[in-house]
């Protein structure tokens, strides 16, 4: 099992976002070919400010708040199904590089929420280090 702060745990979450990112939107509306992690972190920050309102919106108590309810919504720049027909579970065991018997301490719930904390502190990182 990784620990979630180390070189190989983060190089697995910015696979996944790379991953999982929508290609075809980032193409089709905001004209950006998406080859690398920076170019995937800038445009899914960018989709999530302008369809979630960070800033606008001050029901949120914070930014994490505020992006955790934009990855419940099925965000159009990020594939968030993990929360709906995929198991957070699987995500998180390949990302943490997991055993079976690892993976029987997270439920359901829980695995959605440190998928998606993992997730956005990568994207917050900044310059990318």
């Amino acid at each position: 099992m990784l620990r979630t702060n180390s070189k190989k745990a983060r190089a697995n979450v910015r696979s996944y976002i790379l991953d999982n990112v929508n290609k075809e939107e980032a193409k089709e509306y905001d004209h950006i070919t998406i080859t690398n992690f920076d170019q995937a972190r800038e445009f899914v920050i960018k989709r999530w400010t302008e369809e979630e309102g960070w800033g606008r919106n001050h029901y949120y108590k914070t930014a994490f708040d505020c992006f955790l309810a934009w990855c419940q919504g099925l965000p159009s720049a990020l594939d968030t199904c993990y929360f709906y027909n995929r198991s957070a579970i699987k995500d998180l065991v390949v990302i943490l590089e997991e055993t079976p018997r690892q993976a029987l301490k997270h439920t359901q719930t829980e695995a959605e929420l440190f998928l998606t904390k993992l997730i956005f502190k990568e994207l917050n990182k900044r310059g990318g280090k």
